[in-house]
């Protein structure tokens, strides 16, 4: 849901001619006054995206929350929403760079007065959002998970967590699911079809 929205945010909502007609016969419209039909209604986009900014916060609030109560519990059953979660909200980051570096170029593209906003200050920004949210979050997720550590070998060893560098046998009573092993399973087949080494990614 989160992704969604900000997928919303970054669209130009459209209108068909056949909608616009349909919404003009409306018994509450009036007939006297003369309208026209645009593909993109300026007005309906401003206060469409206006209402979903304030859903998308609250929507962004409760999943952090949820993630951070996740989070404390530090078990293995944790381990995949957690995961999950962090991808989503990496990829929502991603959405806002993009945002930015385009606001910067409209900006630089512009006769007006930017107000001190250029494309470089827009890296700036991106910058920032790699640094203070996704490294961060990042090294919090290993932190909790010792997925810098190699998995115990002995019985009472305490080792790290990590599913897709490890190689896991289901086990319920572990917090090993299923629904686990073939997540892992796919971003293996994603990974190994992209060509990528993807142990930096989840080990470092």
């Amino acid at each position: 849901m989160l992704y969604a929205m900000h997928d919303f945010m970054g669209r130009v909502i459209t209108i068909a001619d056949c909608t616009g007609y349909r919404g003009f016969e409306h018994p509450d419209t009036a007939k006297e006054l003369t309208y026209d039909f645009e593909v993109t209604s300026k007005i309906l986009n401003r206060q469409l995206k206006h209402a979903m900014h304030l859903v998308l916060q609250d929507t962004t609030r409760d999943v952090l929350d949820r993630l951070e109560r996740e989070l404390k519990t530090r078990t293995k059953e944790s381990w995949a929403p957690c995961f999950c979660t962090m991808l989503i909200l990496c990829i929502c980051i991603e959405e806002l760079q993009i945002a930015v570096d385009g606001f910067a170029v409209h900006k630089a593209t512009r006769r007006s007065k930017t107000n001190g906003f250029s494309r470089a200050s827009g890296f700036e920004t991106s910058r920032r959002l790699d640094d203070l949210l996704y490294n961060n979050c990042k090294t919090l997720f290993h932190a909790i998970h010792n997925s810098h550590k190699s998995r115990a070998g002995r019985r009472n060893e305490k080792g790290g967590f990590n599913p897709i560098r490890d190689t896991y046998d289901v086990n319920e009573k572990d917090g090993i699911t299923q629904a686990m092993h073939v997540l892992v399973g796919e971003i293996h087949e994603i990974l190994g079809d992209s060509g990528e080494d993807f142990k930096p990614l989840f080990v470092s």
